[in-house]
Order: C-alpha cells, then structure tokens, then sequence
C-alpha cells in the first residue's frame, strides 16, 4: 500500500471502483495506520525522485483550480461531479488544492462542502487527514493575526470548514479530529477550541450565549421547542438532523479503545 499502491493511484484516471477496493483494505485499519500511510503517499508525490507522480500531481492541481473557479451555489451539481471525478483518482491533491483555497476565500466553504458529496469514502478520509496536519502542523502564533490578538483568518475559516464538513458527512474521522482537540489542550493552545466549537455549533446547534436577550432569556423557561427556536445556533438544519450529528459526536468521544469526553471536559474546564 505504501510503495506501490497509493501513488500509483494518483496515475489513474477516475476510476472509483479501484479507489474503493483499495478502501476496503484501508478501512480495515485503525486511523492511525491509515493518516500514516496517506503521510508517505504525500511525501512520495512531493518527491523529486518521481517525475511520473509530479507531473501527473500538477495536472489534477490545475484541473482542480479550474473547477474551484467556476464552483458556486448555482451549479453545485454540475462542477461538484467534476470535482469528484477528479478525486476519484488523487483525493490527496484535490483536498490539499481545495482547503489551500478555503483557507484564503472563506465564501467558498458552502459550496464546496456540499461539491463534495460526490466524494467517496476515501476521500473523506483523506481530507480528515489534510485537516488535521493543517491545524496541527502551524504553531500557536501562526494561528493569530500580526496584533496578537485575533483569530487568523485561515484558522477561523478552517474551523468553520471542519464544523460544515463534519456535521453533512458522515464519513469524517470525527474521533481523530476530537483526540487532536485534545492533544492540543493538553499542550495548551487553547486557541483550537475555536474548532471544537464550530464543530458543536454546526453538529447538535447549541452554541454558548455569552449575552443572552431579555426575549432568549424568557424563552429558557419554555419548552423543547420555544428553547430550540430562540437558543439554537444554526436553524438551518432539521431536529431530526441535528439529533443524529449529537449522536455521532458522543459515539466519536466515547470510542471504547480510548474515551475522550472525560479528557475533553475535564481540559476545557
């Protein structure tokens, strides 16, 4: 898988049949055996020794530019084909080209998420992957604005990213990206709770009210639905919905062979 297989990959032309075979061995593994083999992939395509890998690299990173380009809400079913196409041959390109983009052009996030429904399984686990290196591989400073103060805009649009991505698909690593949370409060950056909260807001829409309105505050001694209706964060999403994305996050912090909802809480306290 690590020598051969993954890069070779990235010289097919769209064909998903051998991307999901190739996942059906991948998914056998624990996330941690499968970020690390989709490491060497990436250290593989960045290397000199390959011109096969780079040249073909550089084409799907132009085909992908020029479908981020044309990419908007009105033709979301058309382009997002394209864009999964492309992806069933070098997800690994398509996902560093496209959070390179949203990074910068926050507007984009939308509809690239919902582009991205065309994605196989695959894909979505190696875009997890990408997330996590992006959020974990910059240090605490990169993360804030020259004046020391604010969020840098690459992380908030990142965070907001994570939050849309992991509450419309299920097939996001959410424990992976949960025991990073973790990892970095444990390292003190509290910086990335930025993440964990877009992550809550847009799973199970419940957001902290730091100032709440005389009408949100009688809204409290209400029931279930005039609280839904005054406190919820994003009401775009059905009930329905947003009970399934609060399930998947408690099973995502209550894995059996490591739980990280009592790490997480007691580090955010």
């Amino acid at each position: 898988l690590e020598k051969a297989i993954l890069p070779a990959l990235t010289l097919i032309r769209c064909n998903p049949a051998a991307v999901n075979e190739v996942w059906g061995a991948l998914g056998l593994l624990h996330y941690t055996a499968r970020f690390r083999l989709y490491g060497a992939w990436r250290e593989a395509l960045a290397s000199d020794s390959a011109p096969l890998l780079a040249a073909a690299t550089k084409v799907t990173q132009l085909e992908v530019r020029k479908i981020m380009r044309r990419l908007s809400k009105e033709n979301i079913k058309e382009f997002g084909r394209k864009l999964g196409k492309v992806a069933h041959a070098d997800p690994l390109t398509v996902t560093t080209t496209i959070l390179s983009q949203i990074e910068v052009y926050s507007n984009m996030i939308q509809p690239v998420v919902d582009a991205m429904k065309y994605f196989t399984q695959m894909g979505y686990d190696v875009l997890t992957y990408l997330v996590i290196v992006n959020l974990g591989g910059r240090g605490q400073l990169q993360k804030l604005k020259n004046d020391g103060m604010n969020v840098s805009l690459w992380l908030s649009s990142l965070a907001s990213f994570c939050g849309h991505l992991t509450r419309k698909y299920t097939g996001v690593e959410l424990t992976a990206l949960m025991q990073l949370l973790v990892n970095k409060l444990k390292d003190s950056q509290s910086i990335d709770l930025l993440v964990l909260k877009e992550v809550i807001g847009r799973m199970t829409g419940v957001e902290v009210l730091q100032d709440m309105s005389n009408e949100q505050i009688a809204a409290s001694a209400g029931g279930d639905v005039l609280k839904g209706e005054a406190l919820t964060f994003d009401k775009s999403g059905s009930a329905k919905s947003l009970a399934k994305g609060a399930v998947r996050l408690k099973e995502a912090l209550l894995v059996k062979r490591d739980p990280l909802l009592a790490s997480l809480v007691v580090l955010v306290a």
